[in-house]
């Protein structure tokens, strides 16, 4: 068994006897990973894939050279730390990869959804911090942006939110930021702190909200009249949408919305 290294990782190479004896051919076959990787042993990496990274592997996680491609090496580097199978191995057990997701009990997504990934830049994620305020009201908890611990406590719809949108996982926000409650306070929002009583609560709530709404003040469009009376006719469809979250989002947006324009007025004024 030979070894061949780089700075990235280790892969062992078996050869056939032509191969030993010195010349090359194509019976250079890799390493037995195919021979060590059954349908079984796949399905039950995918799931300790998810128990140790909150998500399902991607089709990335498990390809590094395509890792590498997509600008991507950290996931190149958490495939070589492990002993994972590669994609050509589960496309040839299970025809697809997400084939292979969903014979393992995981919830797949769509193409379109893959694209974001981890949402790997920390300005990405930052700014899913700000929208995820946005959407429901407070800032993210672990549980929110990790399944495998929410599946733990018995907090299904943690696992249906997160999955219903864009949002990075609980280990990209370590990756970027080291604590959950960091990047948070780097969007300008203030992280749950544990022992706040109902008040502290809902005045930390307040403050987030107003938070949010400056924020998003600097992504308005020019403001005005028309701009506000846009943003109050989202608030009417929200609200005969009867979706709370919906009506959230469009309060907030007519919010940025006025502050946009106080802060034209202002700038006009000096």
């Amino acid at each position: 068994m030979a070894v061949i290294e780089s700075a990235h990782f280790a892969v062992q190479r078996r050869f056939t006897a032509r191969a030993s004896s010195g010349v090359p051919g194509p019976e250079a076959v890799p390493a037995g990973r195919a021979a060590r990787f059954s349908r079984e042993d796949i399905l039950a990496r995918v799931q300790d894939w998810e128990r140790a990274y909150g998500e399902p592997p991607t089709i990335r996680d498990w390809d590094p050279s395509r890792a590498r491609r997509s600008g991507q090496p950290w996931r190149a580097e958490r495939f070589a730390a492990g002993e994972w199978p590669s994609v050509g191995m589960v496309r040839r057990q299970f025809g697809t990869f997400n084939a292979a997701l969903r014979a393992a009990g995981l919830v797949t997504r769509e193409s379109p959804h893959r694209v974001k990934g981890h949402l790997t830049g920390p300005e990405q994620v930052i700014a899913a911090i700000v929208g995820w305020t946005k959407r429901y009201g407070e800032p993210p908890t672990q549980a929110d942006w990790d399944p495998v611990r929410a599946r733990r406590l018995g907090q299904a719809w943690r696992i249906v939110r997160y999955r219903s949108g864009d949002w990075p996982s609980l280990n990209t926000v370590l990756y970027h930021y080291g604590s959950l409650g960091e990047a948070v306070s780097v969007a300008g929002l203030s992280p749950r702190r544990a022992g706040d009583g109902r008040e502290a609560t809902a005045r930390q709530r307040v403050r987030n909200l107003g938070a949010v709404a400056e924020i998003g003040a600097g992504d308005t469009p020019p403001a005005g009249a028309s701009t506000l009376a846009t943003q109050v006719e989202a608030v009417a469809r929200a609200r005969a949408s009867t979706d709370p979250q919906e009506l959230r989002v469009a309060l907030l947006d007519v919010a940025s919305a006025a502050i946009r324009w106080a802060n034209d007025i202002a700038w006009a004024a000096d």
